[in-house]
């Protein structure tokens, strides 16, 4: 089976771009509501704006390589590698900001 025959285009879906960027705001909510609760260590760093423009960015960028990726073979698989290495690159990022500017 080639990837011709796995992938049907839908008129009436979503840009993966803008379903992406709706994620990442729904996302960018939730921080947000998180983010009234919780008392921060660094304002700067890690207050609600930045994490909700992140998720908002990270969500586009997610949305933009599922655009990229979608009528490819194995895309599910290389699309789930690519947020979990993204996922482990901002962990590493958060840990370093932490222990530098703290």
């Amino acid at each position: 089976m080639t990837s011709d025959d796995t992938y049907t285009y839908d008129p009436d879906a979503w840009s993966p771009a803008v379903a992406g960027v709706v994620a990442g705001a729904i996302g960018a909510i939730v921080a947000g509501i998180l983010a009234v609760l919780l008392r921060s260590p660094d304002e700067i760093v890690a207050n609600s704006l930045s994490v909700a423009l992140a998720s908002l960015a990270l969500g586009l960028v997610a949305g933009l390589l599922w655009r990229r990726l979608r009528a490819s073979a194995n895309a599910m698989r290389t699309f789930g590698i690519a947020m979990a290495g993204g996922w482990f690159v901002a962990m590493l990022a958060v840990t370093i900001v932490d222990q530098t500017l703290l």
